[in-house]
């Protein structure tokens, strides 16, 4: 999943509330959200799959 993928899974959320909002319904760290975002890291295992499901049908669907 692209640096640009994580941050459009925000969807509207302005970036530090989003982030830190992103990062409680994935249940990881704000760091973790920030370095996905920027392409330091790349998100993997549960995190990822709760991605791909958000990027499909969108954040209702793991709230």
């Amino acid at each position: 999943m692209s640096s640009r993928a994580v941050a459009s899974s925000r969807g509207a959320w302005p970036l530090r509330e989003g982030q830190t909002v992103l990062a409680s319904l994935l249940n990881t760290s704000l760091s973790s959200v920030c370095k996905w975002e920027v392409g330091d890291r790349k998100p993997s295992g549960p995190s990822l799959k709760l991605l791909h499901r958000i990027e499909r049908k969108g954040l209702d669907a793991v709230i």
